[in-house]
């Protein structure tokens, strides 16, 4: 198969720069401007004084003190994400868009793939005025990999036996699927690269890990099985955890606030919101036990993410020692498109 992964790059600041030509070549983030406000998306110039996404808006600005700092406009994101990714769709490849502003499509067949894939890339630049990098694979792991690789309007290629040089020196936080506390649990069984976790069988990460160690093993070896599927709905979106064993509430209290701060960075940055919040636990004894509420306006943002997931907390914890925790959104719809009607 030959599997494209396109990314924008710096898709919300790259906008603001097309909307207001002033702002290039500044340091730009796209945020909350409060204190307690995150970076959504940082401009690259920002990201040389170590500005990124999901970092708190005061530590961007401490460590850039001239950072640019211009609200979210979602509605505005949405309709330009349309439209480029409505050019690329015309292609006639299957094309699975999976965010705002990243997109696989598989273009096996193509009489010249890599051709193809900077023709799309070019004509993007020039109808849109948008920088877009690529990757080209024969999976979708990989080609997300290569699209990271060279930005920013990178384009990068991976074979088969480059593929598994790569993977070995990827760091384990650079492998799709290991978020940061996966990442911590594994640097503390001394795993930091690809070629590490090489190492460990399927049997331990299965049994560690659950149904992602099993991804786990197949990914780190160059495996992945999952096909472009054009119209692909996102059923929920979320965050769990595994801990040792505690019946601490501030505890708790703590986990499930970073819990809502992932889940609202994350329903921003893909322009969705959802209207059902659903609490999971996990006690000592394996036993599972959920609590949701759909609620007639969508939640959004980390405050009233946080709020309601504690109220379903409260409703549902007993006391007992807890080994899992999870927080998550369902019901889901694009928010710009929401937006969108207000415009």
């Amino acid at each position: 198969m030959d599997i494209l992964h396109v990314d924008m790059d710096a898709f919300f600041a790259s906008v603001e720069i097309l909307l207001n030509p002033a702002l290039k070549n500044k340091p730009l983030a796209v945020g909350g401007r409060n204190p307690s406000g995150i970076v959504t998306t940082a401009s690259y110039e920002a990201r040389k004084y170590g500005v990124h996404s999901a970092m708190p808006m005061f530590m961007a600005k401490s460590l850039c003190p001239n950072l640019i700092v211009v609200p979210t406009r979602k509605g505005v994101y949405g309709e330009v994400s349309r439209k480029v990714f409505g050019y690329l769709e015309h292609y006639g490849y299957k094309m699975e868009q999976v965010s705002i502003d990243e997109a696989y499509l598989d273009i096996t067949g193509a009489k010249d793939p890599a051709a193809l894939a900077k023709t799309m890339q070019r004509e993007v630049a020039r109808r849109f005025g948008l920088s877009m990098s690529c990757g080209l694979s024969y999976n979708k792991f990989l080609a997300k990999i290569a699209s990271d690789m060279d930005k920013p309007a990178g384009f990068t290629v991976i074979d088969e036996a480059r593929g598994r040089e790569i993977i070995k020196d990827l760091p384990i936080s650079k492998i799709h699927g290991i978020g940061k506390k996966t990442a911590a649990r594994l640097r503390e069984l001394g795993i930091h690269t690809g070629a590490d976790l090489l190492l460990l069988e399927r049997d331990f990460l299965k049994e560690s890990f659950g149904k992602m160690g099993t991804e786990l093993y197949d990914r780190v070896r160059g495996v992945d099985l999952r096909l472009v599927e054009p119209g692909r709905k996102r059923k929920s979106i979320g965050t769990e955890e595994t801990f040792p064993e505690t019946r601490s509430r501030a505890f708790f209290k703590e986990r499930l606030m970073e819990s809502a701060r992932q889940t609202a960075f994350l329903m921003e940055k893909k322009g969705i919101v959802g209207y059902t919040v659903t609490v999971k636990i996990k006690t000592r004894d394996f036993d599972t036990h959920t609590k949701s509420k759909t609620f007639p306006e969508p939640v959004e943002g980390e405050k009233a993410l946080y709020r309601e997931a504690k109220a379903l907390f409260d409703s549902l914890y007993g006391g007992e020692k807890l080994r899992l925790l999870g927080l998550s959104v369902s019901a889901l719809e694009e928010n710009y498109s929401r937006q969108l009607r207000f415009l």
